[in-house]
């Protein structure tokens, strides 16, 4: 279970670069106060990229049979 929690830390960090790309493409400044002011632009997308990632990471998991 650590070494898939661990495999979490590029996964996160690749979404996080994503996001960073995509909002600086569309005109957003990433810096502090825009960040507090607009959460829900950054957060929001990075949840719901993880979310998928985890659910394709389950059902990888589930077809090679693993069973924790």
């Amino acid at each position: 279970m650590v070494s898939i929690s661990l495999s979490f830390i590029p996964i996160f960090r690749e979404e996080i670069q994503n996001l960073k790309y995509s909002l600086i493409s569309k005109g957003f400044k990433l810096n502090l106060r825009n960040i507090i002011k607009h959460p829900n632009y950054i957060f929001l997308p990075l949840i719901t990229g993880v979310i998928k990632k985890t659910s394709e990471l389950e059902y990888s998991m589930i077809a090679k049979g693993y069973m924790g």
